[in-house]
């Protein structure tokens, strides 16, 4: 991946691409991400404004729709809280 070398990423990745079955490939990918943080073999540059985000906890307040053509719906995440 890009020079990174890890022979046990390696290993859960060629497991991860041969499991069919859900909860087993859940979990190798968890454990893919976990090692991808942990070691930080990528680092996000941007934020990409085109994913949709959906805050599923009780208390945080600010998400709000916008029309937009760049579906910018994190244009007022500065303003945004989390009430506890």
């Amino acid at each position: 991946m890009w020079g990174y070398s890890d022979g046990a990423f390696d290993q859960a990745y060629e497991r991860y691409t041969q499991t069919l079955s859900f909860a087993p490939r859940q979990a190798l990918l968890a454990d893919m991400l976990k090692r991808g943080a942990d070691d930080l073999i990528w680092l996000p540059l941007w934020y990409y404004l085109g994913t949709t985000n959906i805050a599923v906890r009780t208390g945080v307040t600010g998400p709000s729709g916008m029309k937009s053509l760049f579906q910018a719906d994190a244009w007022n995440i500065h303003e945004w809280d989390l009430n506890k």
